[in-house]
């Protein structure tokens, strides 16, 4: 039966929040101490199945409950059932690196991930000094809270590295460990099978802050065994053929964490002193621009973590203390919200030639003395996605699964908030288990497969489709007879004949009722599919469900909308010249219209401007990313 609202131990489950290496992890409440916790379930299995699965959650406990760090989430509890395993874990209300680097168009500002990836390094350092390797290092596992601090997570394929003498040992008599974690972030002795040690985990890291700096992975393989040979042989690229502006330390930096040999590779401990001296580079530096005297030592942090404007960097997303409106209003919400007033008095000040200083370091929230950060995707409530235009979208995609459709597209251009709308599923669909998957990330492993890896079970890659499904299904919806799995395959081409093939057997092996699939797209997935040669199954008689780009008068309302729901005010003034611009460089795209209003409230506020003005939103328009403030002095300077 659905875990929901049943208790375990103290803890009472609330409801679902993912799936990590091992098992399903919900939000749950602790009623002895009154907190909310992360509470991750194992479904106990056969007896054989069972006792391996039963040492790595012990392993996983074990090691993360040792680390007592502020950047490792933290275990408080692990207990049994007579059906469940579970670890009780400090539940972070956040969002991974790799959401929060999505929000700034796929990159994180450079000093905000020199902090981040400091804050990992010395988590690192403190692991390695306790011979624990986590092997699976990546953007997915390293969480920001609200405030942007980092923290590591999910330790299911953690090792102590002094187990090497009990491990299998190959035909030389060398010790062999099973080749486990993410094949775009996996050194070369992960992949040749040798037992890892702390310099995996630099690796990895080296790998991840590459692709969270870059938008881009550092080798561009999209299968297993081109992954293999890359990582292994080709040369580390350098960052900054990517992102020219790069600091070269920084950039160097991620070379040095990539080197083929665990040897050549700097420490934790090293890695974090390095990204100390260049952090303090860049204070300076900046504080030289600002005329502000220089730092001569480390002390403060140097980058406060916050995706709402208030420093250099993202946080994970402000929390809102308004309660949105339940559906589009064209602008009007019975929200109670104020008139938009320009700055806060205490912040006002008379701005001169190319100063920008704002008093405290304020972020435009502050500064406008709004209720929370219109323009972020992270975090807010779930009933605000049933406004703005998502909101009827959603209703109709959730209403299609629900009445057993099992084959839903969802289509629409990029920026139009595909995936976002899926993530939002499973708030419309509390019966239902949601899972999704992008196929460039599968590396030639079947769908379910790698479905089945995520939960952490382990089955013969050689496994027909029906037994791989009904694995899944038996672990993903365990005694749940009326439930749905739904799967969200985000991205989908209809050249992936491999693919199409294995999603149609995928429906032909389980009932009506308990497996629905959502392709997502672009516009054109409906015509391709129909001239491509796929399986009948997969070509639904439905009309597809679009997300369009806005009208110019439905972007108006959208703005007002989120300034009211969120911000609490009535919104800022858009002359008719404002309006085309932002229309015509955001393409009517929720997403672009977000980024483009967070950077002109952000230029507005160095600017002092009590709205922002024209020539500060032709500003705000020449960046797609999330503009931090350091970011928006910058751009101001060579305005």
């Amino acid at each position: 039966m659905d875990p929901t609202g049943q208790r375990i131990g103290a803890f009472e489950i609330v409801r679902l929040l993912g799936a990590g290496a091992m098992g399903m992890v919900y939000l749950a409440r602790d009623n002895v101490l009154r907190r909310e916790v992360a509470l991750k379930l194992l479904t106990k299995g056969d007896q054989e199945n069972d006792r391996e699965l039963h040492e790595r959650f012990l392993r996983e406990a074990r090691a993360a409950a040792r680390l007592i760090h502020p950047n490792v989430v933290q275990v408080f509890q692990i207990g049994e059932t007579s059906r469940h395993r579970f670890i009780a874990m400090e539940y972070v209300e956040g969002a991974s690196t790799r959401h929060v680097a999505k929000q700034y168009g796929g990159r994180l500002p450079p000093p905000f991930a020199l902090e981040k990836m400091r804050e990992a390094a010395d988590a690192l350092r403190l692991a390695a000094s306790m011979g624990i390797c986590h092997r699976d290092i990546k953007p997915a596992n390293l969480l920001l809270t609200s405030t942007g601090s980092l923290k590591i997570t999910d330790f299911g394929l953690a090792s102590q590295v002094d187990t090497a003498s009990t491990a299998p040992k190959d035909a030389l008599g060398q010790p062999q460990a099973p080749i486990e974690g993410t094949p775009f972030y996996m050194g070369p002795e992960q992949w040749a099978g040798s037992t890892p040690t702390p310099a995996a985990d630099v690796y990895s890291l080296g790998c991840t802050f590459y692709h969270l700096v870059t938008g881009s992975r550092p080798f561009a393989a999209n299968d297993f065994y081109g992954s293999m040979q890359a990582h292994c042989y080709s040369p580390v690229p350098d960052a900054r053929s990517l992102v020219p502006e790069l600091e070269p330390g920084f950039a160097e930096l991620l070379v040095r964490s990539m080197a083929k040999q665990p040897q050549h590779r700097p420490s934790s401990a090293e890695l974090v002193d390095r990204l100390d001296e260049l952090l303090l580079r860049w204070k300076n530096l900046a504080q030289a621009r600002a005329g502000a005297p220089m730092m001569m030592g480390s002390g403060n942090s140097l980058v406060s973590a916050s995706h709402d404007g208030s420093s250099t960097g993202p946080r994970s997303g402000p929390a809102s203390h308004s309660s949105p409106s339940a559906s589009w209003t064209g602008g009007r919400t019975s929200q109670p919200h104020t008139n938009w007033s320009g700055p806060t008095a205490s912040s006002r000040m008379e701005a001169s030639g190319r100063d920008f200083e704002v008093p405290g370091n304020q972020s435009y929230q502050q500064y406008y003395a709004l209720r929370g950060y219109p323009f972020s995707d992270i975090r807010q409530p779930a009933s605000f996605w049933d406004g703005g235009p998502y909101g009827q979208a959603l209703l109709t995609l959730a209403t299609r699964v629900e009445v057993g459709q099992r084959i839903n597209m969802l289509v629409g251009p990029s920026g139009s908030g595909r995936t976002f709308l899926c993530e939002m599923l499973q708030h419309k669909l509390p019966g239902a288990s949601v899972f999704s998957v992008e196929p460039q990330l599968l590396l030639g492993s079947g769908l379910f497969l790698s479905l089945c890896r995520q939960l952490g079970i382990h089955v013969n890659p050689g496994s027909s489709q029906r037994f791989l499904t009904e694995t899944f299904l038996a672990q993903a919806l365990p005694d749940k007879p009326e439930a749905t799995a739904v799967i969200v395959v985000d991205g989908v081409d209809a050249s992936d004949q491999e693919l199409l093939a294995e999603l149609g057997k995928i429906l032909q092996a389980t009932l009506r009722r308990r497996l629905s699939l959502v392709l997502v797209g672009t516009d054109s997935l409906p015509e391709q599919l129909a001239r491509e040669q796929v399986p009948p199954a997969l070509l639904t008689h439905a009309m597809p469900v679009a997300l369009r780009p806005m009208t110019q008068q439905e972007m108006v309302e959208y703005i007002d909308f989120r300034m009211r729901c969120i911000g609490g005010v009535t919104g800022f003034a858009l002359d008719t010249a404002s309006r085309q611009i932002l229309y015509l460089r955001s393409g009517g795209l929720p997403r672009l219209v977000s980024v483009y209003c967070h950077n002109a409230l952000t230029l507005a506020m160095l600017r002092q401007e009590r709205q922002p003005r024209l020539d500060t939103l032709r500003l705000a328009v020449k960046s797609k990313s999330y503009l931090s403030p350091e970011a928006a002095k910058s751009l101001l300077s060579a305005g």
